[in-house]
C-alpha cells in the first residue's frame, strides 16, 4: 500500500477517535433568590435575583437587587456627633451589575470566584429631630445619584439535582465619593461594601 494510502488510513481513524470520545460542553442556565448582609457603618440587609448561563467553567450571571442601607461609617459617624444618637444617615441603593463567574463545571461542592461591573442607583437621606441639618449638609450634596461599581469575589455552590445553594462573599465598590459640610477632616468619603450572601436556586 502506498504512503498516501496509509496517511488517509490514520487521518480517518484519528477523527473517529476524536468524535467518540469528544463530548459537546453542556450549557446550563440558573434562576437565583440571594440575601445576605451588608458591612459599611453597620450591618443591613441586601436582597437580589439572579439569573446565570453556565459553560464548562464560565457562568454569565446578571442580577438586579437593593442594598438596604450603604451609608459609609464616616457619614454615619458625623451625623451622630452633630446631632447625637437620634440622627439617622442612610444610603439605600438599587443595583444592576453583570457577573462574569469561573466555577468547578461539577461536583457537589464546587467552588467558585466571580468579578464584575454595573451602575448603583443612590438615595441619600437623612432625619434627626429638632435640627436644621440636612441631606446636603451632612452627605456634601443633594438628590439621587447612578454611578458605576465594580464588584468580586468567591465562595462555595453545592448542588443536588436541579437545586443550587450558593454561599459567598463579595467586596464592592461604588463610584461616588462624598463630603460632609460637617466632617471636620473635610475628607472624600468613599462607598465601599461588604457583602456576605446566600442564593437559593434552580437549574434548568
Amino acid at each position: 500500500m502506498r504512503a498516501n494510502g496509509w496517511k488517509r488510513i490514520a487521518v480517518c481513524a484519528a477523527a473517529v477517535a476524536l468524535m467518540s470520545v469528544a463530548r459537546p460542553v453542556q450549557a446550563q442556565s440558573v434562576i437565583q433568590a440571594v440575601a445576605g448582609v451588608t458591612k459599611t457603618a453597620a450591618q443591613h440587609p441586601v436582597f437580589a435575583g439572579t439569573i446565570g448561563r453556565q459553560m464548562g467553567i464560565f457562568e454569565i450571571d446578571g442580577e438586579f437587587g437593593k442594598m438596604q442601607n450603604i451609608v459609609p461609617k464616616t457619614i454615619a459617624d458625623t451625623s451622630f456627633r452633630v446631632s447625637g444618637n437620634e440622627s439617622t444617615a442612610e444610603l439605600p441603593a438599587w443595583y444592576g451589575m453583570g457577573l462574569v463567574r469561573l466555577i468547578a463545571p461539577s461536583g457537589l461542592v464546587r467552588p467558585f470566584a466571580a468579578a464584575g461591573l454595573g451602575l448603583a442607583r443612590l438615595h441619600p437621606q437623612f432625619s434627626a429631630p429638632d435640627s436644621d441639618l440636612n441631606v446636603p449638609l451632612i452627605f456634601g450634596e443633594n438628590g439621587d445619584t447612578t454611578k458605576f461599581l465594580l464588584g468580586a469575589g468567591a465562595g462555595l455552590r453545592v448542588s443536588s439535582g436541579r437545586l443550587a445553594l450558593d454561599g459567598g462573599y463579595r467586596f464592592v465598590r461604588v463610584f461616588q465619593t462624598y463630603r460632609s459640610d460637617r466632617n471636620l477632616n473635610n475628607d472624600d468619603v468613599l462607598v465601599n461594601v461588604h457583602m456576605f450572601y446566600v442564593a437559593l436556586g434552580v437549574k434548568f
